[in-house]
């Protein structure tokens, strides 16, 4: 399982064509929420409890499933969001992402997109389009969205492909049907856009 991730899909000349392909409603609630749940998380210097609470249910709004948030008065979940959100220093351990994991639904996709929010540069958001995408794989994808592997190969990949000299070529791109300028989307986010716009046309089609 762990190196299913590793998919000819997820690779700069892949996500090139399909960023040159891809269709955006700019009016759509998600990506017009998506800059202020961002600000949101870059105007606190240091989280605390509540911010986790207010954060958690944001992001669920994005989500079809009603949150069960579990990390009230847990000072590890507190502990390690806050080493997410700094800038320097290495991804947070498969067993640490597991504990937070269990604070949020037992949701790698929900703590995916807390972790994005709380530190963009570092974290990507992940569920079962991008894992679709990724990984080549058609179906359902059952238990192996919340494998965290899965996830930690997925964003080693991701870094790969936004280091790219190629890489600027589908932000650019992106930022052009956005309309927004650069400094609004970092590079997993622009990937992530592109997979995941990418994976649902395709289940549309």
């Amino acid at each position: 399982m762990k190196n299913q991730i590793i998919s000819k899909n997820l690779c700069i000349e892949s996500l090139i064509k399909e960023a040159q392909r891809l269709e955006l409603n700019i009016s759509n609630s998600y990506l017009k929420s998506y800059p202020y749940f961002i600000a949101y998380f870059q105007a606190i210097p240091e989280l605390k409890p509540e911010h986790l609470v207010i954060g958690s249910h944001m992001v669920y709004g994005w989500m079809p499933r009603v949150l069960s948030y579990n990390g009230y008065d847990d000072e590890r979940v507190l502990q390690l969001c806050n080493k997410a959100k700094r800038k320097e220093g290495a991804l947070l351990k498969k067993e640490e992402l597991e504990y937070l994991k269990s604070a949020i639904n037992n949701s790698m996709v929900g703590l995916s997109k807390l972790l994005h929010f709380i530190n963009p540069q570092h974290y990507a958001i992940w569920d079962s389009h991008i894992l679709r995408y990724a990984t080549g794989i058609s179906g359902n994808p059952g238990a192996r969205v919340g494998n965290v592997d899965l996830y930690l190969n997925y964003l080693k990949k991701l870094e790969i492909v936004a280091q790219d000299k190629r890489y600027p070529e589908i932000e650019a791109v992106v930022l052009k049907k956005l309309k927004v300028k650069k400094d609004t989307l970092y590079p997993y986010r622009v990937v992530e856009m592109v997979m995941f716009e990418t994976q649902r046309g395709k289940k549309k089609g």
